[in-house]
């Protein structure tokens, strides 16, 4: 959610208890004047107390601040076991102020003896060199955290701060979302202002907490009065957009502006669109392109992509297609959705680059795969049309189906087209397939009247040939039959002539006798 920050030792005590040592002058020069000898403070507090003096000058002699003087009272203070003097001199140590050699050695040495003796601040400062390895002290984040923890405990509202960026990055503890807005929270109340911009940033993405964009404001407010460049614009986008407050196009102008001094890339860009659309300022084209040249020049993603539009419209810039492509490219190195896709149309057509469908088809689809529609639109043409990737009636549909659901009528409007052709193919097959079943139908119906005719005509022929066969079994028959009774006749003619012929014999012999 919030990457960990100031985990190396400042160059300055920032802590609230530094305040005052922080604004004081260096040693200046004057004329030397007649001071009544006060009495020399003996106690540890006495010495504090003289220290402070020393800072801040005397204004009724007009004598100004001795930061080297402070110092030596610190010293005295801090041998005689006074935690906050400890401290002091390991801030003007790693800062390098009061006549003190910047060390930042010696600096955690200080913090070290005043964090023994429980000091909250020391602790913090010694948590921060930990997160880094720095004088002296082992990189150790889990130490780290334990000195954070210990800080916290005793209230110390920048130990709470670092507290919740452990917990939210798992930095020497495990990730715990809901433990690092409890730590945060508390440093918020406690006045942080780096704590309440991690609020800020939690209730506006509802991580560790519940969505809350009226909290979230409250809390980027309190943050931004501090200065703070990311609450300032933080605030300003949402004065912009209306989110968690009413449309304030002035207030979002104004925290814009004083992000900007900070060299802030988003509040930059955001001026170019303010100034690009009139939104808070004056109308102002060319002030928007001379804005977004310079938060593009500060690594911002999405400042090239309106270059390029700039430059392939001709919108406040001479028209140069090759310029909008080199634009778009940079937008897409960084990451922008809206830059990869403009560069990946310029691929596609071949507009100011050399045209390499396939690059496009990949960038498109990675696009589409992060969640950015108009991509997955342009993605499913391609894979509708197989053009530098291979045809996908069906994955096409998928994409659209995802941006229709998105809510883009292109894609409802495509899907619709393509649902129709697929409908009206699938009823032209249909037809097809019935035609060609009919005329199967009618080929088998003459198949079967030919195989029948066949069939009826073999009949026949074999009725036929049985006739034939019994004709001439027949014939044969009484031929058999014919010559059957020939036989039996010269049988039978037989058989008399031999009776006959025994009759004569027998009357022959009885003539005889």
């Amino acid at each position: 959610m919030m990457a960990m920050t100031g985990c190396v030792i400042p160059c300055s005590c920032t802590d609230e208890g530094t305040k005052a040592a922080e604004k004081a002058p260096e040693q200046v020069p004057v004329a030397e004047q007649k001071v009544e000898a006060e009495p020399q403070p003996q106690t540890p507090d006495e010495m504090m107390q003289m220290a402070q003096r020393c800072l801040e000058g005397d204004r009724e002699t007009n004598t100004p601040g001795d930061s080297a003087k402070a110092v030596e009272w610190w010293k005295k203070a801090a041998e005689a076991g006074h935690a906050d003097a400890m401290y002091l001199l390991g801030g003007y140590a790693d800062a390098g102020r009061g006549g003190m050699k910047k060390d930042a050695t010696v600096a955690c040495e200080w913090w070290k003896k005043a964090a023994e003796k429980g000091h909250a601040a020391s602790m913090t400062m010694l948590g921060l060199a930990h997160c880094r390895g720095l004088g002296g002290c082992e990189k150790s984040p889990e130490k780290a955290f334990e000195l954070f923890s210990a800080a916290a405990e005793q209230q110390n509202a920048l130990a709470c701060f670092h507290l919740a960026e452990c917990y939210d990055l798992g930095f020497g503890t495990e990730k715990n979302p809901e433990k690092a807005v409890e730590s945060a929270r508390k440093g918020a109340q406690l006045g942080n202002p780096r704590a309440q911009e991690f609020m800020g940033k939690a209730c506006a993405a509802g991580i560790g907490t519940k969505q809350d964009f009226k909290q979230s404001v409250e809390y980027f407010s309190a943050a931004a009065k501090h200065n703070l460049p990311e609450s300032l614009c933080r605030l300003g986008k949402f004065a912009f957009t209306g989110t968690g407050m009413d449309k304030n196009p002035t207030l979002a102008v104004e925290c814009f502006q004083k992000a900007a001094k900070h060299n802030h890339a988003e509040a930059i860009y955001m001026l170019g669109i303010c100034s690009d659309t009139g939104i808070g300022v004056k109308h102002d084209p060319v002030a928007a392109v001379q804005l977004w040249q310079r938060a593009r020049d500060l690594n911002h993603p999405q400042a090239p992509y309106y270059l390029g539009l700039c430059a392939a419209k001709g919108h406040a810039v001479v028209q140069d297609d090759k310029v909008a492509a080199a634009q778009f490219a940079i937008s897409a190195k960084r990451g922008s959705l809206e830059g990869r896709f403009e560069f990946a149309l310029c691929l596609l057509n071949g507009k100011g680059v050399d045209k390499n469908e396939a690059a496009a088809a990949e960038i498109l689809e990675k696009n589409s795969n992060d969640g950015h529609v108009p991509s997955m639109v342009e993605y499913g043409r391609m894979l509708d049309e197989g053009r530098g990737v291979e045809k996908n009636a069906e994955s096409a549909m998928e994409w659209w189906r995802k941006a229709a659901t998105a809510g883009n009528k292109q894609a409802e409007e495509l899907l619709k087209a393509t649902l129709d052709r697929q409908k009206q193919a699938e009823e032209a097959k249909k037809a097809e397939e019935a035609k060609k079943a009919e005329e199967a139908k009618k080929a088998e119906e003459a198949k079967k009247a030919e195989e029948a005719k066949k069939a009826e005509e073999a009949k026949k022929a074999e009725e036929a040939k049985k006739a034939e066969e019994a004709g001439k079994a027949e014939e044969a028959g009484n031929d058999e039959a014919a010559n059957r009774t020939k036989a039996d006749s010269a049988n039978k003619s037989g058989k008399k002539s031999s009776k006959n012929k025994n009759n004569k014999s027998d009357k022959g012999k009885e003539s005889q006798k």
